[in-house]
């Protein structure tokens, strides 16, 4: 009998392609993990309802910024990318379609 091999929390992995990304909003200072890591559930809820990412980012509640730390909108695309890879993966292909569409990506 084979035991499932754990799989990465997504929120970790989230965190560590940011980091990878270098983003140029978080060059001094990165946001607070748990306030950057609740974003991207909510990101994927809002494209498996069929909205787009220029939707996502045109209003308050989904697009990242806290009290302390802001995201610059290209950024702000960037991440919201790599939300959907790490937790909605079916959802990463048309993100990135939208991007590249945009010119974004």
């Amino acid at each position: 009998k084979t035991t499932p091999t754990p799989t990465a929390d997504p929120g970790e992995k989230f965190m560590a392609a940011v980091r990878d990304a270098n983003l140029n909003s978080y060059a001094s200072e990165e946001p607070p993990a748990g306030e950057l890591k609740a974003y991207p559930p909510r990101w994927c809820e809002a494209l498996e309802a069929g909205h787009s990412v220029q939707w996502i980012l045109g209003g308050d509640d989904l697009y990242p910024i806290g009290e302390t730390w802001g995201t610059e909108k290209t950024d702000a695309y960037q991440l919201i990318l790599l939300g959907a890879e790490s937790h909605c993966p079916k959802q990463a292909e048309e993100v990135r379609e939208e991007l590249r569409e945009t010119g974004e990506y």
